[in-house]
């Protein structure tokens, strides 16, 4: 007994660990950049964190309508139909081509409009500036959702992460060289930080786009949009669109809030908000390998208890992870927090107090959303009947 729940947990880490991997390296641009803004001040981190609020209120949101090509590439890979992958995948790029054109100049405009209405504490000029050059980076970002959709589907998921790996290394170098001013480069502060993520996100859609032209080349052949395709794209991911929106908003909705408490209660939120995304691929993972694990068990056995066996034991190792987690955040706070602020500062350092709140307010609420996010382990550990799941 001890050996095979020893062997499903082993399992399970390793269905995990490449998703883990994938999941943190697609959100380390932020956090990378998050962390050289922190060296900057809590002024500056608290104008990032504003200018990010009002962002990713909308951005998400299109993000989400790209969702679509995976599901769509994988069904027409299953029936291996190679032309209909094709016709998805350019599909989903002139898609995102069309979201940008839409959503661009709006954002440029609510930049504009942020010295009028952001908090007077705030830093409402350099907020504005960070929004204007970090929206330089949605197109790339729309494009590589599409193609990592369809590399995805099609069961090829390594190329995007060493992609994305590759671009978290490209910002963890760029973002203080322009945000410092490393050798003989100018020190542009908040704004060479926000440019340094733009940057980014075009090299990724770069590298990315090679590999997609590998597989499927002759790109001519869809100089004209297939509008049937952008259509059935649309139609497919808007409700996820609105779904992630929705999710996101009551983020980026609180993190405005927090700006009328000031720069250092936002710039605390902010940070806490970072370290629970980082933390939370972990369990996230988990979760995701623990729910291929049931329904693998679920598939092999006529029984249920296999499925419940494995859900259970996923269950309990996401349990003790996160756990170990809460054991770092009341034993030693100053290491996760450190990576972000200057602890040695004493403006840094002001934040702190509130920072800790912020965070062990929202990791319970962050972290139990993993395991309930997947209706498969959910199903198993209860034993609700299966054509309920």
């Amino acid at each position: 007994m001890k050996s095979s729940a020893a062997q499903e947990i082993l399992s399970v880490v390793r269905l995990a660990a490449p998703v883990i991997v994938s999941q943190f390296a697609a959100n380390a641009i932020g956090l990378v950049s998050t962390a050289v803004i922190g060296r900057l001040g809590s002024a500056e981190l608290a104008a990032a964190a504003y200018g990010n609020a009002i962002y990713y209120l909308f951005f998400v949101m299109l993000q989400g309508v790209m969702l679509s090509v995976s599901p769509r590439v994988a069904q027409a890979h299953g029936a291996g139909d190679g032309a209909a992958v094709r016709r998805v995948l350019w599909g989903g790029l002139w898609l995102a081509v069309l979201l940008a054109l839409a959503a661009f100049p709006v954002m440029q405009a609510l930049a504009a409009a942020l010295p009028h209405v952001a908090p007077p504490d705030l830093d409402r000029a350099a907020a504005a500036q960070y929004v204007q050059l970090y929206a330089l980076g949605m197109l790339p970002v729309l494009l590589f959702t599409a193609m990592r959709g369809a590399l995805e589907g099609t069961g090829q998921p390594g190329v995007v992460t060493r992609t994305a790996v590759t671009g978290v290394v490209l910002v963890a170098v760029l973002s203080p060289a322009l945000a410092f001013g490393w050798g003989p480069l100018p020190r542009l502060g908040l704004p060479g930080a926000a440019l340094s993520s733009a940057c980014a996100q075009w090299a990724m859609f770069a590298a990315l786009l090679v590999q997609v032209l590998r597989r499927w080349p002759d790109p001519a052949g869809q100089a004209k949009p297939d509008w049937a395709e952008v259509k059935a794209n649309f139609r497919l991911g808007w409700p996820i669109g609105l779904t992630l929106g929705a999710e996101a908003g009551m983020f980026s909705l609180t993190s405005l809030q927090m700006a009328r408490f000031g720069p250092d209660a936002l710039a605390a939120h902010n940070v806490a908000f970072q370290i629970i995304t980082a933390l939370f691929m972990v369990p996230l993972g988990l979760a995701t390998a623990t729910s291929i694990r049931v329904a693998q068990a679920a598939g092999a056995s006529s029984s249920r208890a296999g499925a419940r066996r494995a859900g259970l034991l996923g269950i309990g190792l996401g349990a003790l992870v996160m756990l170990l987690f809460a054991a770092v955040e009341w034993l030693a706070p100053q290491v996760p927090v450190g990576v972000f602020v200057n602890l040695a500062d004493p403006r840094s350092a002001l934040c702190c107090p509130a920072l800790l709140g912020c965070w062990r307010l929202q990791r319970y609420f962050r972290y139990s959303t993993a395991f309930r996010s997947q209706p498969a382990v959910v199903c198993a550990a209860s034993r609700t009947p299966a054509p309920h799941c």
